[in-house]
Order: structure tokens, then sequence, then C-alpha cells
């Protein structure tokens, strides 16, 4: 347990080192500007979780991104830059006490952006990625949809995209919004998902599907197989195994039941032919209308 004790702790560090090394390799490719002078500020903003729905619901938001500070019902919690507190604003979830940007504010993800990190069942296993949108008519900062929270590093790190209008972001030219960058490794992205809107009136309802008829043996199907292939191969089966068994005979011929009737079966087929034969041409005027069958001549046919 010492030794996975260690190992967690290592994993962790790193995993905070190569953030944070991230942070600051993209920090030297934009533009950084000075802290905007925004009020602490307490703001009611839904929680949206798109991975467990449960978990979504009011929240309180307490920013002071200049200077951290603390939140009177929070009290294990130190000063922070940013707290989520619950909904009844009488308890505290996470206080996001660590300035990943050093104090540098970045032009992404539409406004002015940095990122904090705080501590609850894990070191620097909650990120704070913080947008104020430059709004000229909020001057009280007002939330610019619901704050998206969703994981990283299969599940370890939680991620909370938190966006607001205010009229400090403005300060200075405020450039086109960007289209959203690809997610960095570790760990925020570009904001979620809002939540789903209520669907509309459903269409009027179409013509009724037509109803499968259900289908069912018939029984006479059923009758046919039996007395087709069924009852004359059990006969037959009955028949050799009486044969071989019982009175000793070897041999298909011998086994086969009737074996005098299969002997002369090639015969009375040949026969068969030739009386149809016949009694075609006598049809068409061209034969007497004589026909053999077993050797016998036939000839009782009143003509057509």
């Amino acid at each position: 347990q010492f030794l996975y004790f260690i190992g967690a702790s290592v994993a962790a560090l790193m995993r905070s080192v190569a953030f944070t090394s991230a942070v600051m390799a993209a920090l030297a490719t934009i533009a950084l500007a000075d802290c905007p002078p925004l009020p602490t500020v307490t703001l009611p903003i839904n929680q949206y979780v798109p991975e467990n729905h449960g978990l979504d619901g009011p929240r309180l938001w307490q920013l002071a991104v200049c200077s951290p500070a603390t939140y009177a019902q929070c009290g294990t919690i130190p000063a922070s830059y940013v707290i989520e507190i619950n909904g009844n604003g009488d308890g505290c979830d996470v206080g996001f006490n660590k300035d990943m940007s050093f104090g540098q504010w970045t032009n992404a993800y539409g406004g002015m952006n940095t990122f904090f990190s705080g501590t609850a069942s894990i070191q620097d296993d909650r990120i704070a990625n913080v947008t104020l949108i430059c709004d000229p008519s909020a001057t009280t900062p007002t939330a610019d949809g619901p704050v998206v929270a969703y994981s990283a590093q299969a599940g370890t790190v939680w991620n909370f995209d938190i966006r607001v209008k205010t009229s400090v972001a403005c300060g200075g030219p405020n450039p086109p919004p960007p289209p959203p960058p690809p997610p960095p490794p570790f760990p925020p992205g570009p904001p979620g998902p809002t939540p789903p809107t209520p669907p509309g009136p459903p269409p009027p309802p179409g013509p009724p599907a037509p109803e499968k008829k259900e289908e069912k043996t018939s029984w006479v199907a059923i009758l046919f197989v039996v007395l087709v292939f069924l009852t004359p191969a059990v006969y037959v089966g009955a028949f050799v195994a009486y044969n071989y068994f019982k009175l000793g005979k070897r041999g298909v011929g011998e086994l086969l039941p009737h074996p005098e009737f299969w002997k002369d079966f090639p015969v009375l087929c040949l026969d068969g032919c030739k009386f149809v034969k016949n009694k075609f041409m006598q049809l068409i005027g061209k034969g007497d209308g004589s026909g053999s069958y077993g050797g016998a001549s036939e000839g009782s046919y009143t003509k057509v």
C-alpha cells in the first residue's frame, strides 16, 4: 500500500507538471492581458453534466478572479478565485485556489480566458475554465449559459467551463471570437453543449401502419410432410431392419420391402412409356392405337 501511495502521488505530480507546462507553452504563443477588474461576485448558475444528469442542478458560483476571496459558509475552503457553492448557499463543494496562468489572461473561447485549479477528494483534480465575454450592457455580470462539467483522464480530473458576460471585459479592442480550438491534451476543451431545449409540439399523426398478419403453420402442411416423407421412411426403415436382423437377408435387393415389385419396376416403367406413346400416336392419327403393358396387347380404349 505504501508503494501504491508513492506511485499515485508521483503520477498526480506528473499530471500537474505536464498540464502546467502545456498551459505555459500555450500562453507563450497567445497575446497576454492583465486580469480584468471584475469585483467579487456570486452568481446563480445551473450546472450541466452531460455524463451524469443526476448531478445537474442549481449552484452558486463565487468569482474573485483577480484576488482570491473566502465564502462565509466555507470554513474549510481557503480563499479561492472560484468557489462552487450548493444551491441553498449553505455549503461549498470545491475551491479553485490556484492560478494556473499566473495572473495572465488570453483572448480565447470568444472572450478573456484563464484557468484555475482546485482541490476536492484528490489534489488538483478540478479545473475551472473561466471566460469573460465582452457585453457593454452587462454592468452587472450575468451567466452566459450553464456551467458545463465534464471529465478527463478516465474520470480522475473534472473540468468546469464557466462563461460570464460582463462590461469589464470590454476595456480594450475585443477581437471577433475565433472558432473553438482543438482541446489540449489535458484538460480544458471548448465549452460543452448547452442543455437541450424542450421539444416542440408533436407532428400530426400519419396513417396507421398496416398490421402484419401473424404467420401460422398450416396443419395441412404438417400432415403432408408426415404422409409424404416421414411415413414412407419409417415403413422402409422398419422393413429393412426386420429383414436384416430377423430374416438374416443381405443386399439392397433383399432388404427393401416387396423385392419382386422393385425387380419388375424398370420393365413396368418401360411398358408404361410405350403405352402412352402409342395412345398419343393414335390421337394424332399416326398409329393403330395399340399399346403394350406387361407384354399384353391393349386396344380397348375408345378413339377420340
